[in-house]
């Protein structure tokens, strides 16, 4: 519902034109505005921080991807839009074959009725919505580029999740359209969460919370040595 009544927001700041990354903060401040979050300490916000457990899932990259995930779903679709034919023709004309099981994997969630929540239809509607805006992009070129960054995206995503489909498709269009955030890499968001984590007093508190985090971003002994090195001063 909320990601609903942001989207119209959306729709009604950009009017006629494409939505941008800007319409998207105002229409989430807007939001915010009238929906304000109850006040977190800094306690909780490292709890938080720490506990979850989800990985494209962090605070930062969800953010990003809902986000983008707002742009796409502002972008108009053409009534009857064939998105799965259109791919596979635009992919048979520059590939000499694809894994089927890409094609099957697409297919079947693009046939889902549930993703997020039931009856949404949240990979179908994304798919429809990416294609929609990689069709208004001028260039043949760039358009070929982007439909080349689906098919990876796609093939990357095989026998995720719902929120690792949908983290993929929203990726396309970063680097070729500026309304789209690029994905923040690993190391800002290590630096980010353990400035947090050394703010903790409780070094054992500190210690647990930074384990945490190297598990959840998949950081191995080698790398998580300075910072621990960093946090122990």
């Amino acid at each position: 519902m909320v990601r609903t009544n942001i989207v119209t927001r959306i729709l009604e700041i950009a009017g006629d034109r494409l939505a941008t990354q800007e319409d998207v903060w105002a229409a989430m401040d807007a939001y915010r505005a009238e929906h304000p979050a109850p006040p977190e300490n800094h306690a909780t916000r490292l709890a938080r921080i720490v506990t979850d457990s989800q990985n494209v899932h962090t605070r930062e990259i969800s953010e990003q991807h809902n986000k983008n995930m707002m742009i796409l779903l502002a972008t108009p679709v053409q009534e009857n839009q064939p998105t799965i034919a259109i791919i596979r023709t635009v992919w048979a004309k520059m590939y000499r074959s694809i894994d089927p099981r890409i094609y099957d994997d697409m297919q079947s969630w693009y046939d889902k009725e549930d993703c997020r929540v039931a009856g949404d239809r949240l990979y179908r509607r994304t798919l429809d919505h990416l294609v929609a805006r990689i069709l208004l992009i001028e260039g043949k070129g760039t358009k070929r580029e982007l439909f080349k960054r689906l098919q990876q995206e796609c093939a990357e995503s095989y026998n995720l999740c719902c929120d690792g489909h949908l983290n993929r498709l929203t990726n396309v269009m970063a680097g070729f359209d500026d309304a789209f955030e690029q994905e923040m890499p690993k190391g800002l968001i290590l630096q980010t969460k353990m400035a947090e984590i050394a703010k903790i007093t409780d070094v054992e508190e500190r210690f647990k919370a930074a384990t945490a985090l190297f598990a959840e971003l998949k950081v191995g002994h080698e790398e998580a040595g300075p910072w621990l090195d960093a946090i122990s001063e």
